[in-house]
């Protein structure tokens, strides 16, 4: 039995003509239901949800098996999982909502960070900076980080063929997918009161260096720890651009350099 063709229409958001169910030049679907509770939890669950279970399919495989999710990345399947940079924007959005949802004191909860930041004389004032910085500048921060830690990997596993942007894909997916367990953690604060936050640095560390044992070709043992030596190498990357920056501004505007660098008395 032959299928019945669709009534030629046009599209509602680009106007081009459509002859089947989504539109061939924008995707939008040409069959558009009114809007009920029905129909806006079915497309709550397709797109945020389920983002066509990419969304839970790449957090899933991004746990057992990170390295085949860069690779099938990098030979061009961008459909299977969600791209890396929108798997970083995602997760980190969320986290920073889940903080203002919830109302979460960021210095009690990351309170062995924190305490790096704060002394005797100005705890209340530098406490509160602290918090406003981690909370207005998160996206910003993971986001930098990101070109210092590639570089580092690009550095240590140069000879395995991947070129930088190449290794930037394994450094995105790598450096978000731990923010499901900064968000798992965020949850034990609110509901038990107990801040396990500092044992995420590590596992982001641990973690990163056994998708390289998946994503690298050879020896698992010698890339775990040629893994860890890139992330370390990142640092030092990061690292050197601070104090070049501190010495530049130190030259070019020295109050500006006072205020943000303040000496201790």
């Amino acid at each position: 039995m032959s299928m019945e063709k669709m009534p030629i229409s046009h599209c509602i958001n680009c106007s081009a003509e459509v002859k089947a169910t989504y539109c061939s030049e924008c995707g939008q679907k040409a069959d558009v239901n009114r809007i009920k509770w029905k129909v806006l939890l079915s497309e709550l669950n397709q797109r945020l949800l389920g983002l066509d279970n990419k969304f839970a399919r790449t957090v899933k495989d991004l746990t057992i098996r990170p390295g085949r999710v860069v690779k099938s990345f990098i030979k061009g399947n961008r459909v299977k999982y969600i791209n890396p940079v929108g798997y970083l924007f995602i997760l980190s959005t969320v986290y920073v909502l889940a903080i203002s949802m919830f109302n979460v004191d960021m210095v009690a909860f990351t309170k062995d960070v924190g305490s790096m930041w704060r002394s005797e004389t100005s705890q209340a004032v530098e406490a509160e900076g602290f918090q406003k910085m981690l909370m207005g500048n998160m996206k910003i921060l993971s986001f930098g980080l990101i070109p210092f830690f590639s570089l580092g990997a690009y550095v240590v596993f140069r000879k395995k063929g991947y070129n930088l942007l190449e290794t930037s894909v394994l450094i995105f997916y790598t450096h978000a997918h731990p923010l499901v367990l900064s968000f798992l953690t965020l949850l034990v604060y609110v509901v038990f009161g107990v801040s396990v936050n500092s044992y995420v640095f590590f596992v982001t560390i641990l973690y990163f260096a056994f998708a390289c044992t998946s994503f690298y070709e050879g020896n698992k043992a010698a890339n775990f720890a040629k893994g860890l030596l890139s992330y370390l190498l990142g640092f030092l990357f990061f690292g050197f651009v601070i104090v070049a920056f501190a010495v530049l501004l130190a030259v070019i505007d020295k109050e500006l350099f006072m205020a943000m660098f303040p000496r201790k008395h």
